[in-house]
């Protein structure tokens, strides 16, 4: 199996990732996608993939990076993205892309006017929207897939990737099935996580899954996040990714086996893998 998204190179895997990559390989795990999520972790992702030859990185920012952000940056940034993707062997770009959920969460609303919240929670989606455009015309630039990051900003982000003929992933898909129509004839990926075995039976997002065709869905973690049942609750990791194999199996009505052997060749072809 292939764990498409994980964070290895987060500090919750810093007291014991060789245990944790050892793990994953006792679970039959063949590869393991690292994503970036800023220059500081996207330099981190290639270092890890150089001592691990079944790691693979991308390199990206993150949407969340954009509240701290000075677009007169943005350049000096690409390039430094740019500098990782030449100089290592990255197979995506990402992960990136928009993210309104938690937008303005850290502004002082005692201290400022509903007016000036307004105003910075505009600046702060606008530069997430410049941000992902310059990662996107990097990915096309490279000839590179996207890992696309999206939180209550799907519509958005529609109308962003509609301008791009791209290749790539939404991860961990939590839009609705009129959204996936539209990433599926965008020609995108969809994966799903962990979540996938703790929502009811009856969410919408189960319908997504039965209907989405097999060869359009990767698998993915998302460690140390989003942890599958039977361990929700407790740290994630790229050995857990077979509960959501084994779900979606479910979910399709088809075996587990399936289910790994076309996820399998999906990663295999989406992020040029040998």
């Amino acid at each position: 199996m292939f764990d498409t998204h994980a964070h290895l190179n987060f500090p919750e895997f810093d007291s014991d990732l060789k245990r944790v990559i050892e793990r994953a390989k006792s679970a039959k795990i063949t590869g393991i996608i690292n994503p970036g999520s800023s220059l500081k972790h996207s330099r981190t992702a290639c270092e890890l993939a150089q001592k691990h030859p079944f790691i693979y990185p991308a390199v990206g920012l993150h949407p969340h990076e954009a509240a701290g952000l000075n677009p007169k940056d943005l350049d000096l940034i690409i390039n430094k993205l740019t500098e990782l993707v030449e100089k290592n062997k990255v197979v995506a770009i990402g992960e990136t892309g928009l993210d309104y959920y938690r937008v303005g969460g850290g502004l002082d609303r005692k201290a400022l006017s509903e007016e000036k919240i307004a105003d910075e929670i505009e600046r702060i989606q606008g530069i997430q929207k410049k941000l992902f455009k310059a990662q996107l015309n990097l990915a096309q630039e490279k000839n590179l897939p996207m890992i696309i990051h999206c939180r209550d900003a799907y519509e958005e982000l529609l109308k962003i990737v509609k301008d791009y003929k791209l290749k790539g992933v939404v991860h961990c898909f939590s839009g609705n099935a009129k959204q996936a129509k539209e990433f599926l004839s965008l020609g995108l990926h969809l994966s799903f996580t962990g979540v996938i075995t703790f929502v009811k039976d009856d969410d919408e997002l189960i319908k997504i899954i039965g209907e989405t065709p097999l060869e359009k869905i990767l698998l993915e973690t998302d460690a140390p996040y989003l942890t599958p049942e039977p361990y929700r609750g407790k740290r994630n990791e790229p050995a857990y990714v077979k509960f959501i194999a084994e779900k979606i199996a479910n979910i399709k009505g088809i075996s587990v086996e399936e289910v790994i052997k076309t996820t399998n060749q999906n990663t295999k072809n989406l992020f040029n893998l040998t």
